[in-house]
């Protein structure tokens, strides 16, 4: 939505520009042959063509740049943890100990939604 606001600014600029050109040439015609206000108005157009693509060229790579500001954040990051460790439990863990949810609520807030309902479930020991 932004990119077709600023073409229609530039648009709106650029028709400005031929506008006061094609005024300039009929204000000046006693100076001006017909080839010549032909070749004017011919690089007027042709120079708000080039214009608008240099804008707009220049306004996609600031677009392109702000991944590249992402890449740039990403490898400076602090790394995260291993996925394994060093420090394993033991073969049999665990060896006792009974855990037992029941009918639980979970909600990611305090104030929140509950995301989890009534959940009722039991772990036996020496399962994991």
């Amino acid at each position: 939505m932004t990119s077709r606001w600023f073409a229609l600014r530039l648009d709106s600029i650029c028709s400005l520009f031929i506008t006061f050109t094609a005024f300039g040439c009929i204000i000046f015609r006693d100076g001006l042959e017909a080839g010549q206000v032909g070749l004017v108005l011919t690089y007027a157009v042709t120079l708000v063509g080039n214009f608008q693509w240099t804008v707009r060229q220049s306004a996609e790579v600031e677009n392109m740049m702000t991944s590249v500001e992402r890449v740039v954040e990403y490898t400076e990051l602090k790394s995260e943890a291993p996925w394994e460790t060093e420090k394993r439990p033991p073969p049999g863990w665990p060896s006792r100990g009974m855990v037992i949810f029941d009918r639980v609520n979970f909600s990611y807030t305090a104030d929140g939604p509950l995301v989890l309902k009534d959940v009722s479930a039991t772990i036996h020991p020496g399962e994991k």
